[in-house]
Parts: C-alpha cells; structure tokens; sequence
C-alpha cells in the first residue's frame, strides 16, 4: 500500500488537471455557441471570458488562439476568420514606471465586420480595425488601419485598399 500511495496522489492531481482542462473547454464552447459563432477548444483565453471577449455570430476563430486579457475587451465583429495560432493582446505594461504587475495598463482592442486575421499574426494593445480589413500572415500589428485596410508585415504596414460592398 505504501508504494502505490505517491502514485494515487499524483494521479489525483493529474485527474485535476484534466478536470480543469474540459471544464475551461465547456466554457468555452457554450460561450460561443450562445454568440452564434466558432471558437476552436483549444483556445487559450486569460481573464474572465465573458468579460473580455465579445465575438459578433458568423465569426469563426481556429486553433491556437490566444487571448492575453486580464483586463480590458477584445470585440470582434460578426463574419469575420481569424486563422490558426493568432495572439492578440489587450494588456501592456506603462514602460515610464518600474515594470511590475501594478503598472499593467489596458489598451482596448477592436475588430470589425467582416475582417480577415492571417495566421500567425500578432495583434497589440489599443488597436482599432475597420470593417472589411485583410490582415496577412505573420504581421504584427501595432497601430489602427481604417476599413478595407489590406495589410502585411512587421510592423503591419498599409499595403492596399479595397473597396467592399
């Protein structure tokens, strides 16, 4: 009995942590079902879900998605794709005072309808994107584009404009 003990208490806190895991996913997944929209189980969202997050019906957001927000909103608008592996922060640190959890500051982000976000892209705090925009893979995008923006790069660069109806 003695021998099977340290292996009962780490099986314990293994089923735990699978416990945890598909109740994080069932969140999740009812959260999106209520919204009429997509978000792949295997999104990684810090903060408090329905305080951060508020994704428009039509939008369908892959694998690997991570959303760094432990305050402050991310709000997608309705019919847009957001590919596999894009991260998209709302929190940032004031880099004028000693970088500490207390000098976290929250910068809001918006996407709007119709939107486009390649893979592997990075979002930053405080960004605004207008309906329409095509954000390509791998860019990093640290500032504001207006709608039917087509951008690419790092730092995410204006590449060309397009006219939607």
């Amino acid at each position: 009995m003695r021998r099977l003990l340290p292996f009962i208490s780490f099986f314990k806190y293994e089923l735990l942590a699978v416990i945890s895991f598909f109740t994080s996913r069932f969140k999740i997944y009812h959260y999106a079902h209520s919204l009429g929209c997509s978000i792949s189980l295997d999104a990684v969202i810090t903060g408090p879900l329905r305080d951060c997050l508020y994704v428009g019906s039509g939008t369908r957001i892959n694998g690997l998605f991570n959303l760094r927000a432990k305050s402050g909103k991310l709000t997608i608008g309705n019919n847009c794709l957001i590919a596999r592996n894009v991260t998209i922060i709302v929190n940032t640190y004031d880099l004028n005072k000693s970088v500490s959890i207390h000098s976290m500051v929250t910068k809001d982000v918006f996407i709007g309808d119709h939107c486009l976000i390649g893979s592997h892209s990075f979002i930053m705090p405080g960004v605004s994107l207008g309906d329409h925009c095509v954000v390509g893979c791998n860019s990093v995008v640290t500032k504001s584009f207006p709608s039917g923006s087509v951008i690419t790069g790092s730092p995410a660069r204006l590449r060309s404009s397009r006219v939607c109806d």
